[in-house]
């Protein structure tokens, strides 16, 4: 537990100090809420967080566009400039960019066109820059049409995502080609229900005892991915109350095997920005780079 401070402690200099330790605001009120509280109430947050990266929202949406050097491009809406490139580059192999990248071995060049704006406006403006860039010579990467809000819509409803995906026999076909359904059905907790239809979850009764839930854990790299990528199995860990068992023999068994190696942590490295980002939301691979003296010549592109 952290030392409470005591009263009168958090002078605008001091938490103004404290603000510079951050790039975001959301990470700023994660690490140290009360001192993101408190210049919260004394209105002074927009002051001492004015170096801080800006990012949108729901309703505040910019359009950016990837282009590559053999004249194809695709043009999309993010709340998170930043993060939304990353998870092109590195994270999402499903993205019609990452596929485009394994296929070519081009990396793409990356151009915030607008500010965040409302998403109505900027629903309306991406179609205007899909034109343009057609207009320019360039082939399109985009899967779908354009017009949605980018990241986590609100536009898949229940009963739309229900229509989406009976379309599908498997779970791999339809994060291929409709990640937006898939990541809005996990996101809302419907796998349980609209997945059950699938090939890949037609399991018999009982298959699923508790060292096939640990097997099949050892498939992915973090809780988040076995969350995202087999909703089914954590769904079951969780409501038979091994969820604790599961992910400790999870973590366990990777630390023993030596999970953490310099390729590992280089590519999980390159997910963040700064040392501090790296540490706080990877801590297991930082500190096993740490611990290799790796840090140095993996983090050699963070700030």
């Amino acid at each position: 537990m952290k030392d409470r401070k005591p009263n009168n402690y958090w002078t605008f200099e001091k938490l103004k100090e404290e603000a510079l330790k951050f790039e975001r605001r959301v990470d700023f009120q994660k690490m140290n809420n009360s001192a993101y509280t408190i210049a919260y109430k004394q209105n002074i947050l927009d002051e001492i967080c004015e170096h801080m990266i800006k990012i949108g929202n729901k309703n505040k949406r910019c359009i950016y566009v990837a282009i590559f050097s053999d004249k194809c491009a695709y043009v999309g809406l993010t709340y998170n400039f930043t993060k939304r490139k990353n998870t092109h580059l590195y994270s999402n192999k499903y993205s019609s960019v990452k596929n485009h990248i394994i296929k070519t071995k081009l990396i793409p060049h990356f151009i915030k066109l607008t500010d965040y704006i409302d998403s109505n406006i900027s629903s309306i403006k991406e179609g205007e820059y899909l034109n343009m860039m057609t207009n320019r010579g360039y082939t399109l990467l985009n899967k779908t049409k354009t017009g949605g809000l980018g990241g986590s819509t609100l536009i898949w409803t229940f009963d739309k995502c229900k229509e989406e995906v009976y379309k599908y026999k498997d779970i791999k076909t339809l994060r291929r080609d409709n990640n937006s359904v898939y990541s809005t059905i996990i996101k809302n907790k419907w796998g349980i229900e609209l997945f059950k239809h699938m090939i890949s979850l037609r399991k018999p009764n009982g298959y699923w005892t508790k060292e096939k839930c640990i097997e099949e854990s050892l498939k992915f790299k973090t809780k988040k991915e076995f969350m995202s990528k087999s909703p089914t199995v954590y769904s079951i860990i969780q409501k038979r109350g091994w969820i604790n068992d599961v992910l400790n023999k999870m973590m366990s068994i990777k630390r023993k095997n030596g999970y953490w190696t310099k390729e590992k942590c280089k590519e999980q490295s390159l997910k963040y920005k700064t040392r501090k980002e790296y540490q706080v939301k990877s801590r297991s691979s930082y500190n096993s780079a740490w611990k290799n003296k790796w840090l140095d010549e993996i983090c050699i592109h963070m700030k």
